[in-house]
């Protein structure tokens, strides 16, 4: 069976980025004892490695290089805010790194990455943790099989894995 719409495909993985001097770090591994189930054609990977795998099927195998307009996009400046550090909830203990979930400008939840801390003020990143790299996804395939109808109408998988 080869990978197209109505079709749930299980890959293992390995996905890193990509460093200046040619070397990579390793970001997140799902191997084939836990590897990832996912009704193709949902946008639940990467556009680019859905374009790479349709019309294969088992045991396929690829190295992708993303550049960033390929993977995550480019990291926005505008999503980079100066803010109060005293208008922050209390109970945050607020630290370079920190990840927490906010309210948007016009109100949906956001994500956002806390880089700096200056003068009673933070900096916070709502750009994909991603966004600006390019990345490096090693993948194979491991199995293809037909979606059920449950499967189409929800858009989940019904985990066969186990």
């Amino acid at each position: 069976m080869v990978i197209g719409p109505k079709t749930v495909v299980t890959l293992s993985y390995t996905l890193a980025i990509a460093g200046p001097d040619g070397a990579s770090s390793v970001l997140e591994t799902r191997p084939k004892e836990n590897p990832i189930e996912f009704l193709f054609g949902e946008g639940l990977v990467l556009p680019a490695v859905e374009k790479n795998i349709e019309k294969k099927s088992v045991g396929y195998k690829a190295s992708l290089v993303l550049p960033p307009n390929d993977a995550f996009g480019d990291a926005d400046p505008k999503l980079e805010t100066w803010y109060d550090a005293n208008k922050l909830p209390k109970n945050i203990p607020l630290q370079v790194g920190l990840k927490f979930q906010t309210q948007g400008p016009t109100g949906e939840v956001i994500s956002v990455l806390l880089k700096e801390m200056r003068d009673g003020k933070v900096l916070l990143d709502g750009n994909h943790p991603l966004a600006g790299a390019t990345i490096e996804f090693d993948l194979e395939v491991l199995r293809v099989r037909a979606a059920t109808e449950d499967e189409v109408a929800t858009g989940q998988v019904i985990s066969r894995l186990h």
